[in-house]
C-alpha cells in the first residue's frame, strides 16, 4: 500500500468516526466538539455535514475564536513553547497566570505519591499471587505423584508391612491434595481482596486526566497571556515612534489598528480560555478532579467530596488489609491443624510400633556428639514409659556410655545408696559436658523405677584391643568379651575386600576408624553389648521392653547388618527389633533395592545452626583418616570446628600441608602463614617468584649502576637488596587472600582496640577476593580493603625508607672511619631521608598497592586458580604469575624512577664541562683510584635515594 493510499484510508475512517460523534445524542451537543468540527482546519468542508440542530448555534458563534488548547498543531507548539519558557530559570517570562491554589498542589502531590505506592503494591501483590499459585501447582503435582506411588506400592506389595506403608503414603497423598485445594481457595480469596488496589489504580487514571486537563488549560491561558504581552509591547513601541512623512504615518497607523484588532481578538480568546479554566477549577477553591472521579455536580461542595473520598479510601484499604491478614491467619491455622493431624496419626503408628517391640535401639552420633540426641532419648523414654505404665509392662534402659563393670554403681544409684555426684566420679573418662547431658535421663529413670543396664566394654579391655588387638587380651578376658572363633561375628569384613582396601590407605593412623585394630575393637563392643542384651532379655518374666542407647555405627542396617541388632536377632525374632537413628549425621536418598539404615530416622525440632554448618561426620572422617585429634590442631582451627566455619576441604588442605616438615613449622607456629596457605597453597611459590625477580633485578641494576665498583661497594648493594626483599615480602604478604577461621580478641584489650580488630577483620584482603563461607563482601568493603591495603603498604614504605636511609648513613660513617679523607667529610651531601621515605610511602600506597591488588586478586586468586582447578593447567597458572610479576617489577621500577626525579628525591647527573674537570692528587688514592667527576658521597647519596627504589 502506498503512503497516500494509507493516509486517505485513515482520513476516511476518521471522518466516519467524527460523523458518529456528531450524531450522538449526548456527545453531539458538546460545545467543544462543535467548535472542533466547525473551525477551519485539516478536515475541510465538514460544516455542511453537521446536524441540523447545530445550524443556529454555529452561525452565532464567534468566527475568529481558535480551537481549544491542544486541538490544533499551532496551538500545541505554542503551549510547548510556554512550558519551556516556564521551565527556564534565567529567562524572565511576561507576567502570566500561575497556579496559586496551594490546597490543589498539596492534594496533587499526595495523590501522585498514592499512585506510586499503589503501583508498587500492585506489583508485589501480583508476585505474591503468582508465587502462591506456583506453590499450589507444585503441591497438586506432588499429591498426584504420591497417589500413583501408593497405588504402585499397593499393587506390588507382598507382605503386610509393605501394605501398611502403601496406606501411609496414600493417607499422606490425600492430605497433600487437600492442601493444594485449600491453597486454590486461598488464592482466589486473596485475588478478590487485593482487587481493591487495582480499583484505585483505575481511579487514578481519571485523577491523572483531571490533572492533565487543568494543566493544559492553565498552559493555554499562559500562552495567550504571553502573546498579549508581546502584542501590547509591539503596539506601544509603534505608538512611541514618530513618523517623518504622511505615508509613514499612515502605515504606522494601519499597523497600530491591526495590532489593536488582533489584541481585541486575543483578549476575547483569553477570556474564553479563562472561563474554561475556571470551569475546571472548583468554585470554592478546591479541585474538580473529585467531580470527575465521583460524578458529582461542579456546584456541589467538592471539598466535602474530597474528604469523603479520602475517608472511603482509608476505610477500604484498611478493610482490605484486615481481610487479608485474617484470611492468611485462618488458612495458616487450617494448614497447621491438617498437617498436625497427619503428623500425629503417622507418629502414632510409629509409637505403636515402638511400644510393640521388645528391643528399641536408639543410635546416637559418635564422631561428633550432639547434645540434642540426649533430648530425643529423654522424650522417647518418657513416652514409652507412659505407655508401658498403662499396660503394666516392665521397662529397662541399656547405655553403652557406661562400661559393664560399673553395673554395681548404677544399681546403687537406682537404690539411692549413692547420688549423682558420686556416680559422676566414675565417669571421669567422659568429656566435661557429657554428664550434664545424661543427668536428666538418669534422674528420670531413677524416679520412675526404670532399670539402668551398663552395656559398654570395660575401658581396660577396649584400650588393650585398640593397642594390641584381641590377641593382647588374657584368656579370661577373651572368653568373656571376644567372640569365639567361627561364630561369624566378623563375617562382615571377612568377605568384603573393599573394606580391606579402604583401611590400607590409613596405615599410618593406628587408631583410625577404618584400621584393623579399630575394627577388632568394634567387634568386641558389639559382642559385649549383644551378650548383655540377651542376658537382660532372657531374665525378664514376663517379657518387657528394653531400650538400648548406643552409637549409630553399632546399630545401622538393623538385623541385616553386622552390628548389635544382627547378633541379637539370631536368638530373637526380627519383628521384635526397632532401630531408630537420632539426628543422622548424613542424609542420603536410598535407592531401590538398597537396605534401609534404620526403621526410623528421628530428627529434633528445627533450630538455628550455631555449629554443624559443614557436615560434622565428614569433618570427623577427615580427622580420623589423618589420625589426628582436635586437641592437636591449632587453637583457631579448634574454635573454627566448634563454630562450624571450617569446611572439610580446608581441614584436608591443612593436613596435606602438614606432611611437609617446613610447612609444618610455618602453619603451626605462624597464624599468618597458616591463613594464607589455607586460602592459597601456592602462596610460597608466588612469594619465591617475587623475591627471585626482586633480588635478580636489584643486583643487575646495582651492577649496571656501579660497574667496576660493585664489589667495593658491596655493603650498599646488600643494604638495597635486603631492603628491597623486605618490601617485596610485604607487597606479596598484605594483599594475599586469607582464610581467617576465627578472630581473636584478648579479654584485657580495650574496646577501641577490639573495634579496630573487628573493622579490619570484616574487610577482604584484596578487592578481588572470592566470598567465603559466612563472608559476603559488598562493593564498599572491597573499596575499603583497597584503602586499608594502601595504608599498610604506605607504612611499610615509610619505615623501610627511613631504615634504609639511616643504615646508609651508618655505613658511610663506617667507611669514613676505615678510609679517612678530608674530601670525603667536606664534600658529602646528606640524602633527604624523610622526604625520600615519604615519597616512597606514597608510591607504595597508591601505584604498588593497585598493581598488587590486581595481580594477587584478579590474576592469581581468580584466573590462576580457575586455570589450575577447572582446566587442570597448573603450569600455565604458574607461568601467568611469573610473567605478571616480572612485568609488574619492570613497570614499577620505571614509575619509581620517574616519580623520584620529578619530586627531586633523585637528581639527574649531568656531565661537567671539560675545562672544569680537575683531578686532585688524592683522588686516585680515594676510593681506589676512581677518576670520574663525582663527589665521593654521591654513591651514598644515590644509595640513600635508591633506598626508596622499589623493584616493583
Amino acid at each position: 500500500m502506498q503512503r497516500h493510499d494509507f493516509v486517505s484510508q485513515r482520513c476516511t475512517a476518521l471522518q466516519r468516526y467524527l460523523r458518529r460523534l456528531a450524531a450522538h445524542p449526548v456527545v453531539g451537543r458538546s460545545p467543544d466538539l462543535r467548535t472542533f468540527l466547525t473551525e477551519p482546519g485539516a478536515i475541510a468542508a465538514f460544516q455542511g455535514e453537521a446536524p441540523r440542530h447545530w445550524t443556529t448555534t454555529v452561525n452565532a458563534a464567534i468566527p475568529t475564536v481558535p480551537a481549544k488548547a491542544g486541538r490544533d498543531l499551532f496551538g500545541m507548539f505554542k503551549d510547548l513553547k510556554q512550558t519551556v519558557v516556564n521551565g527556564l530559570v534565567a529567562t524572565k517570562p511576561p507576567p502570566v497566570e500561575e497556579e496559586t491554589d496551594t490546597e490543589f498542589l498539596s492534594h496533587k502531590s499526595r495523590l501522585e505519591d498514592l499512585q506510586q505506592q499503589l503501583t508498587t503494591t500492585s506489583q508485589q501483590a501480583e508476585s505474591l499471587v503468582k508465587a502462591q499459585d506456583d506453590l499450589r501447582t507444585t503441591t497438586a503435582h506432588l499429591g498426584m505423584t504420591l497417589i500413583k506411588l501408593a497405588k504402585f506400592e499397593r499393587e506390588q506389595a507382598t507382605c503386610n508391612s509393605e501394605r501398611r506403608r502403601a496406606g501411609v503414603i496414600q493417607h499422606f497423598a490425600n492430605s497433600v491434595v487437600k492442601s493444594s485445594r485449600s491453597q486454590a481457595k486461598l488464592n482466589s480469596e486473596v485475588v478478590q481482596q487485593l482487587d481493591t488496589i487495582h480499583e484505585y489504580l483505575e481511579m487514578m487514571i481519571s485523577v491523572n486526566h483531571a490533572f492533565t486537563d487543568r494543566s493544559n488549560a492553565l498552559q493555554h491561558v499562559q500562552s495567550l497571556s504571553a502573546d498579549l504581552f508581546f502584542l501590547h509591547t509591539r503596539a506601544g513601541r509603534l505608538e512611541s515612534v514618530s513618523s517623518r512623512g504622511i505615508g509613514q504615518e499612515w502605515t504606522r497607523y494601519q499597523k497600530i489598528e491591526g495590532l489593536k484588532e488582533t489584541i481585541s481578538t486575543r483578549e476575547g480568546v483569553k477570556n474564553q480560555a479563562l472561563r474554561e479554566y475556571e470551569s475546571i477549577k472548583i468554585p470554592e477553591g478546591g479541585l474538580c478532579l473529585c467531580a470527575k472521579i465521583l460524578g458529582v455536580d461542579h456546584h456541589e461542595n467538592n471539598m466535602t467530596e474530597i474528604k469523603r473520598f479520602d475517608k472511603d479510601r482509608r476505610r477500604d484499604l484498611i478493610e482490605m488489609l484486615k481481610g487479608y491478614v485474617v484470611n492468611q491467619v485462618s488458612y495458616s491455622d487450617h494448614f497447621a491443624n491438617m498437617w498436625g493431624k497427619v503428623a500425629e496419626e503417622t507418629k502414632g503408628r510409629g509409637w505403636d510400633k515402638l511400644a510393640a517391640a521388645r528391643v528399641v535401639y536408639l543410635g546416637e552420633a559418635e564422631l561428633v556428639p550432639d547434645p540434642d540426641d540426649r533430648v530425643l532419648e529423654l522424650e522417647i523414654v518418657t513416652k514409652l514409659a507412659a505407655r508401658c505404665a498403662d499396660v503394666e509392662r516392665r521397662m529397662s534402659l541399656a547405655l553403652e556410655a557406661f562400661p559393664c563393670d560399673l553395673q554395681q554403681q548404677l544399681d546403687d544409684f537406682m537404690s539411692g545408696r549413692i547420688d549423682g555426684s558420686i556416680l559422676k566420679l566414675y565417669t571421669s573418662h567422659w568429656p566435661s559436658e557429657r554428664w550434664k547431658e545424661y543427668e536428666p535421663l538418669l534422674n528420670f529413670c531413677r524416679d520412675k523405677g526404670i532399670k539402668l543396664v551398663a552395656t559398654g566394654t570395660p575401658l581396660q579391655v577396649k584400650r588393650t584391643v585398640q593397642a594390641e588387638g584381641i590377641g593382647g587380651l588374657s584368656k579370661a578376658e577373651r572368653k568373656e568379651y571376644a567372640p569365639p572363633a567361627g561364630s561369624g561375628f566378623i563375617s562382615g569384613f571377612r568377605s568384603g575386600r573393599s573394606f580391606i582396601e579402604n583401611i590400607t590407605s590409613t596405615r599410618d593412623s593406628p587408631f583410625g576408624p577404618n584400621s584393623y585394630l579399630s575394627a577388632q575393637a568394634r567387634v568386641v563392643d558389639d559382642y559385649t553389648m549383644s551378650q548383655i542384651i540377651m542376658k537382660e532379655l532372657n531374665g525378664k518374666d514376663p517379657p518387657g521392653i528394653l531400650i538400648v542407647v548406643a552409637g549409630a555405627s553399632h546399630l545401622i542396617y538393623g538385623s541385616r547388618g553386622t552390628g548389635v541388632p544382627a547378633r541379637v536377632s539370631k536368638k530373637l525374632p526380627k519383628k521384635d527389633h526397632v532401630v531408630v537413628l537420632l539426628d543422622p549425621e548424613r542424609q542420603s536418598i536410598r535407592r531401590e533395592g538398597q537396605i534401609p539404615v534404620a526403621d526410623f530416622l528421628w530428627y529434633s525440632a528445627a533450630k538455628i545452626c550455631s555449629r554443624n554448618c559443614f557436615d560434622r561426620a565428614e569433618i570427623a572422617r577427615v580427622m580420623n583418616a589423618a589420625g589426628r585429634r582436635p586437641e592437636a590442631l591449632p587453637q583457631d582451627l579448634q574454635k573454627g570446628i566448634d563454630l562450624g566455619v571450617v569446611s572439610p576441604e580446608i581441614l584436608q588442605n591443612f593436613f596435606d600441608l602438614d606432611k611437609n616438615p617446613v610447612m609444618t613449622e610455618l602453619i603451626h607456629r605462624f597464624q599468618g602463614f597458616r591463613e594464607r596457605l589455607l586460602a592459597d597453597p601456592k602462596f610460597l611459590q608466588r612469594l619465591a617468584i617475587e623475591e627471585a625477580i626482586s633480588i635478580s633485578t636489584t643486583l643487575l641494576a646495582q651492577y649496571e649502576r656501579r660497574k667496576g665498583r660493585f664489589f667495593e661497594e658491596i655493603d650498599y648493594v646488600l643494604t638495597d637488596t635486603i631492603r628491597g626483599s623486605v618490601v617485596d615480602f610485604f607487597t606479596v604478604w598484605l594483599p594475599a587472600p586469607t582464610i581467617s577461621v576465627l578472630s581473636f580478641t584478648d579479654d584485657d584489650s580495650g574496646q577501641s582496640l577490639g573495634f579496630v580488630k573487628g573493622l579490619l577483620g570484616s574487610l577482604p584482603d584484596n578487592a578481588f577476593q572470592k566470598n567465603t563461607f559466612g563472608r559476603n563482601w559488598n562493593m564498599n568493603q572491597r573499596v575499603a580493603a583497597v584503602i586499608v591495603g594502601g595504608l599498610k603498604l604506605a607504612g611499610v614504605g615509610f619505615i623501610s625508607g627511613v631504615g634504609a636511609g639511616v643504615s646508609s648513613d651508618l655505613l658511610y660513617a663506617a667507611r669514613g672511619l676505615l678510609k679517612p679523607s678530608a674530601s670525603v667529610g667536606a664534600g658529602r651531601k646528606r640524602a633527604p631521608v624523610l622526604k625520600s621515605a615519604a615519597v616512597y610511602s606514597c608510591f607504595l600506597g597508591t601505584s604498588a598497592n593497585l598493581r598488587y591488588q590486581i595481580i594477587a586478586g584478579l590474576l592469581e586468586h581468580r584466573l590462576g586458580e580457575s586455570l589450575a582447578t577447572q582446566y587442570n593447567q597448573p603450569l600455565l597458572a604458574g607461568l601467568l604469575s611469573f610473567v605478571a610479576r616480572t612485568v609488574n617489577s619492570y613497570l614499577g621500577t620505571q614509575q619509581w624512577v620517574d616519580l623520584a626525579r620529578y619530586t627531586g628525591v633523585q637528581k639527574i647527573q649531568e656531565q661537567l664541562p671539560s675545562d672544569e674537570v680537575t683531578t686532585p692528587p688524592e683522588t686516585s688514592q680515594l676510593e681506589d683510584g676512581r677518576t670520574d667527576v663525582q663527589n665521593p658521597d654521591e654513591s651514598s647519596s644515590s644509595n640513600a635515594d635508591r633506598s626508596s627504589d622499589p623493584t616493583k
